[in-house]
């Protein structure tokens, strides 16, 4: 990021993939987001690849990397371990078995229901493996009895062959039934700006379970195992990569690539517990690296339509190479059997033979199946859902968002805005466009035109290499350079007025070609900027003064691409979110580009910059304010009509209201017109 400086601006700006002149037409950047999508998952892909190919690079790198994990689950600081109060709410034994009906509070009112199975002749204490469950609902009249009924074969299986095991629910379909699908399908984007995935509530369950069997007299707490399938393969990840505590891990149909995930549309199959607040632009294999050199069997059926063959063997073979250059090739293996995304006996027979080998040492034949012998009444834990409990609504409390005073004097603000500045670089907008500090912003003239008494320029602003953006200049025809630039940022509807004012003024850009996904993005009811008024006023305005208006509407607004369904412009915010961006962290950096470009023309480097933005998107107006010191001055509408910007991570910085406040504070928050 280049450093900014302060300067005055009166300008109305205006920025979009338009169709104007046949190098800016809209088809032009009508990929702007596929071509995003592809070149940022590359970058992720080559840069997990570097991370791995050296291994004393690796050694010393991981603490770090261990520490990006927790941060991205939502787990950095740990949290409290508090106590687990754990209880045994019945018993039952059937054929050798014996299953304990168990919850305990990871943190306080966070219950976890699970089964404790275990031999019912036991001398000594024995491995443990802990069963994570997948997406199955056992419920009937209402009641949940948790996934951990739909799975609890598994531990049968493993207490009839010298094991005990832990299954335990899910938040999401557990008997007290929390949310996985915040974003997925509830529009509970905020979920991105406190930087909470329920992975990271899964992850925290299971390593809080690795404490509760540690408690067990019947577990030998020097080997765990850990398996999981589908969601659960995916929660086997997490745990295994931040607890070392696990010596083996399986992991089934849990993981595939990147690639699989945003350009193949794997995402679309899968919750929001499913992916880490992607910040640090990990691809997969990272999360699986993290687990070498310990005994890794990374397993799946080849035709899993959710977790396709060819991400789950890119995992394997990028793993792989760490694991060779451990010199541990004999603790990694690929466990591919026939069959779709679905729990078969071969996948099972797999993990138990793994588990045999590095945790007991021995190779022996299964003497029983995996079968269902307990019901699912008998199963359940609590016959009353707790008053205290916080599952439900987990999602609200699990990361506290931190308070921060803003100071009286001005000299302490303007310090206090410099410090969030920072912190947002280096959480919401670390994954900006990378441009050296010395290199200029690609923002070149395109055409000028004079008409009706005003003069216009159009410049065309690179905003990264997938998104060129039309800029419209307009001032009073032989006016001098300008000493004010309003700058106004516009949503779909400001675009359409300026498309018409300009079609009026300019008959030469009647061509700017707005109408399609405007009437397809219908869903602001209007907007507080008038660019009719706007230019109106700048015509019979004294052609001596220094005032011009500048006009832009960032990506997705105007006339550039964003899906029109519902559910296509869900999973695309969704994508972008897993490559470490949201569409708002890229608006704000359009903004930003938009004022360096301008300020690097000489006409504009001594003028001051307004920024100006309609409702809809003035939360993204707000924060660019704070990001340029370019912007000296900001005019918004009244607090309790400016929408929140999606923003991964921003309110581990600052909340939103503060930010909104200090922002009014320290760029004099002007009249709106």
């Amino acid at each position: 990021m280049r450093s900014h400086t302060l300067l005055p601006v009166f300008v109305v700006l205006l920025f979009s993939t338009l169709a104007l002149t046949p190098s800016l037409r809209a088809e032009d950047n009508s990929k702007w987001l596929s071509n995003f999508l592809e070149a940022e998952t590359n970058k992720c892909a080559e840069s997990t690849v570097a991370a791995m190919s050296n291994l004393e690079t690796w050694k010393q790198k991981k603490p770090e990397y261990v520490q990006q994990l927790q941060q991205m689950l939502g787990l950095s600081p740990w949290p409290k371990r508090t106590p687990l109060n754990a209880k045994v709410t019945a018993t039952h034994k059937r054929d050798g078995v014996i299953v304990e009906n168990i919850s305990f509070e990871s943190k306080p009112g966070l219950y976890v229901t699970g089964n404790f199975y275990r031999p019912e002749t036991q001398t000594e204490r024995l491995p443990a493996i802990l069963y994570v469950c997948g997406h199955a609902r056992v419920s009937e009249n209402g009641i949940s009895y948790g996934n951990k009924v739909s799975y609890h074969h598994h531990g049968v299986l493993f207490a009839k062959n010298g094991y005990v095991c832990l299954t335990i629910d899910t938040i999401q379909l557990g008997e007290i039934e929390g949310l996985h699908h915040g974003t997925y399908r509830e529009g509970m984007w905020w979920w991105h700006n406190r930087g909470y995935t329920p992975a990271g509530v899964e992850a925290w369950n299971g390593i809080r379970s690795l404490d509760y069997l540690e408690s067990r007299p019947e577990v030998d707490s020097k080997r765990f195992g850990m398996t999981g399938r589908s969601g659960g393969g995916a929660y086997t990840w997490w745990v295994a990569a931040l607890d070392e505590r696990i010596a083996a891990a399986v992991p089934v149909a849990g993981i595939t690539s990147l690639q699989n995930h945003v350009i193949d549309d794997c995402i679309e199959g899968h919750c929001d517990c499913m992916y880490q607040v992607n910040t640090y632009q990990w691809d997969f294999p990272m999360v699986a690296a993290l687990i070498a050199p310990r005994p890794l069997l990374i397993s799946n059926t080849d035709k899993d339509s959710i977790f396709p063959l060819d991400g789950v063997v890119d995992v394997y073979m990028k793993t792989r190479h760490l694991y060779e250059l451990y010199g541990q090739l004999d603790h990694i293996g690929l466990n591919i059997t026939e069959g779709p995304h679905k729990d078969t006996q071969r996948l099972q027979v797999s993990a138990f033979h793994w588990f045999n080998r590095f945790l007991k040492g021995e190779d022996q034949p299964i003497e029983s199946v995996a079968e269902k012998m307990f019901t699912k009444e008998e199963l359940k834990v609590f016959d009353t859902i707790p008053a205290d409990e916080r599952t439900s609504t987990i999602h609200e409390s699990f990361i506290p968002v931190p308070f921060l005073q803003i100071p009286q004097s001005k000299s302490e603000q303007l310090e206090l805005a410099d410090q969030l500045r920072s912190g947002l670089l280096k959480t919401s907008f670390r994954n900006w466009p990378n441009k050296a500090t010395d290199t200029p912003i690609q923002f070149e003239l395109v055409r000028e035109t004079k008409s009706d008494g005003l003069a216009l320029r159009e410049f065309k602003l690179m905003s990264d290499a997938s998104c060129s953006l039309p800029v419209f200049v307009i001032q009073r025809d032989q006016a001098p350079s300008p000493t004010t630039l309003e700058v106004v940022v516009c949503d779909d509807s400001a675009w359409s007025g300026f498309a018409s004012e300009v079609g009026e003024h300019f008959p030469e850009h009647a061509d700017v070609n707005v109408s399609n996904p405007a009437e397809k993005r219908s869903s602001e009811s209007g907007t507080n900027v008038d660019v009719s008024m706007l230019i109106q006023a700048l015509k019979e305005s004294d052609s001596s003064n220094g005032e011009a208006l500048v006009f832009f509407a960032p990506r997705a607004l105007g006339a550039s691409e964003w899906p029109s369904q519902v559910r296509e412009a869900t999973h695309a915010k969704r994508r972008l979110a897993l490559l470490g961006h949201t569409l708002d962290s890229l608006r704000v950096f359009d903004i930003v580009e938009a004022c360096e470009g301008l300020h690097q023309q000489p006409d504009f480097a001594n003028a001051e910059l307004t920024l100006r933005g309609p409702n809809h998107i003035s939360g993204v107006v707000t924060t660019a304010a704070l990001m340029s010191s370019l912007i000296s001055r900001v005019d918004l509408p009244s607090a309790d009509e400016i929408s929140p910007p999606e923003l991964l991570m921003s309110d581990q910085v600052v909340s939103f209201d503060t930010l909104t406040k200090l922002v009014t504070l320290t760029k004099g928050q002007t009249e709106n017109k």
